[in-house]
This record gives structure tokens, C-alpha cells and sequence, in this order.
């Protein structure tokens, strides 16, 4: 995440899951002062609140997912594992997994009850495939105040996702750049020599508001 002049940052953390990497943007970027935690599953907010305990910045946990509408839906925990999918995306199949019921709440009113006095914001998106189409419905004046996103998406879904590719666009369009890493320097993703991973593999995607800066964490 970057380490700008600002010093006062807010992480917004959709997925935050156990809290390990909240934990660890919050001890290596000083300039983070505070934290919205977003993440449904009730076990995994349990560890959430462990491992955030002791920090300096104020973490604020929210109990629901982000969605384009207030919903009830019903998500699968697979075995073994500490993601999770939800079953609403797995049509006529049934998931490994146990099913749980939580409560989604719209991008729209997350915004309007949370995020408009907000000034600086980075983001961290980990949401098992709803990734683009979370991040989407959030509003040009949220995105303005975003000085960087970190979002998982899949090999299949970079290459050829029409979806995605309008996301990107829009980025760029708001001051929002991706980028890549090689040999610890900021590269243009556009430089990179063709990716072999294979279209199911998830990896992790950088855009950041500073295109010329180098100073990441």
C-alpha cells in the first residue's frame, strides 16, 4: 500500500477475514489512523478481533458483506479453508462445504453512512470472485478520495472479463493507475511479459493514485 505525504488514511478492508493483513497494513504504514473492517463470518470475525487487539489505529468491525442491495444471501465456508464463495454464484451446484446465511448491505448506503467524511482512503478488496462487481457499485467521489486499491482477481477474469476491463478504465480515468512490481521497482502492467498462470488463479492487483511513486510498503 502507499506511504503518501498524507497522514491521515483510512483502510477501508472489504473481506477482512481473520485480520492478519489488516494487522500488518496497520503496523507497516504509519500513516493509516484508522480502519473499517468489513467481513460476515461471524468465526472469522472472532479472530479478526484477536488480532487486531493492541493496535494504535481505531478498528471499526462491520458483521455483513457488501453487495448492490440490502440482502439476506447464503454463502459456503469450504472445508479446510479459511476462504468462502457465495452459493448464490454456484448455480445448480451443491458446495463443499458448510452453508451459512448472512446479511449483505448496498455499496450505496455503506457510503452514505460510513464513507462521505472520509478524505484519503486505501482499500483492500478480498471477496472470492464478487471482487469487480463490489468495487464497481461504489460512487466517482468514493474513488476520488482512494490513493490505492489492492483487489484479487483471477487470471481468466484480468485477461478477458469485459466487466473488468470497464473497472480498469474507469480507474484510470479517476487518477487511479495499475501497476506491477519487478526487482522491488514499479513497472506498467503493460511491460510485463505475457503471464503464465493458469485462468483459474487468483492473484492480487495494485492500482495507486501516483503512477511516478516509489514508495510502497
Amino acid at each position: 500500500f502507499p506511504s503518501h505525504d498524507i497522514q491521515q488514511v483510512t483502510l477501508l478492508d472489504i473481506g477482512a477475514n481473520s485480520g492478519l493483513i489488516t494487522r500488518g497494513i496497520c503496523l507497516r504504514n504509519g500513516n493509516v489512523t484508522s480502519v473499517l473492517a468489513v467481513e460476515p463470518q461471524e468465526f472469522a470475525r472472532v479472530a479478526l478481533e484477536l488480532n487486531i487487539d493492541g493496535l494504535d489505529q481505531k478498528v471499526e468491525i462491520f458483521p455483513f458483506a457488501l453487495g448492490t442491495q440490502n440482502e439476506t444471501v447464503k454463502m459456503t465456508v469450504p472445508r479446510n479453508q479459511s476462504g468462502s464463495a457465495f452459493v448464490g454464484i454456484l448455480s445448480n451446484q451443491n458446495p463443499d462445504g458448510q452453508v451459512i446465511t448472512i446479511k449483505m448491505k448496498s455499496t450505496e448506503s455503506f457510503e452514505k453512512s460510513n464513507l462521505e467524511y472520509l478524505s484519503s482512503v486505501i482499500v483492500k478488496s478480498d471477496i472470492e470472485g464478487q471482487d469487480v462487481k463490489v468495487l464497481a457499485s461504489f460512487s466517482d467521489l468514493f474513488w476520488l478520495k482512494v490513493v490505492g486499491l489492492s483487489m484479487e482477481v483471477t487470471q481468466a477474469e484480468y485477461e478477458s472479463s469485459s466487466e473488468f476491463k470497464f473497472f480498469q478504465k474507469r480507474m484510470e480515468t479517476l487518477g487511479l493507475f495499475e501497476i506491477a512490481f519487478r526487482n522491488g521497482k514499479i513497472l506498467d502492467r503493460s511491460s510485463n511479459t505475457k503471464n503464465t498462470r493458469a485462468s483459474n488463479q487468483n492473484f492480487n492487483l495494485y492500482f495507486m493514485r501516483n503512477k511516478k511513486s516509489s514508495s510502497w510498503t
